[in-house]
């Protein structure tokens, strides 16, 4: 998936800031992924760990299940690249049962919460 988002801007040093995003698929077409992410952040909220979950969704409604960690890389705040790698956890509709690894990069604004990102997703056959 490569698509545009925002999340929750980061003002604290730990927290959970909540992420919403679409874009298009190579496979899926048109998509959503939302979730969230806990993190701890340094002084310029760049974030030095995360942990969280997002659900990828298609237009019929189909999921697919990720839980992820990761960190950011500062380029000069409020702007980050970030990058996190986790496993499919499951999904619903043509997905149930899903597993693989996933991955994910991008760049954020830590102070508006705007982002962009490119998701890779390989699920194992099944």
């Amino acid at each position: 998936m490569s698509g545009q988002g925002s999340v929750t801007p980061i003002t604290n040093r730990k927290g959970t800031a909540f992420f919403s995003s679409s874009g298009t698929t190579t496979v899926l077409g048109s998509a959503t992924f939302d979730g969230f992410v806990s993190y701890f952040a340094n002084k310029r909220h760049a974030v030095r760990f995360a942990g969280g979950v997002g659900v990828l969704q298609d237009l019929s409604g189909d999921k697919i299940v990720v839980s992820f960690s990761g960190y950011d890389r500062d380029t000069g705040a409020p702007d980050f690249t970030f990058s996190v790698k986790g496993s499919v956890r499951g999904g619903t509709g043509n997905y149930a049962g899903a597993e693989g690894p996933f991955t994910g990069t991008g760049s954020l604004n830590s102070a508006t919460g705007a982002f962009s990102i490119q998701l890779t997703v390989k699920l194992a056959p099944t």
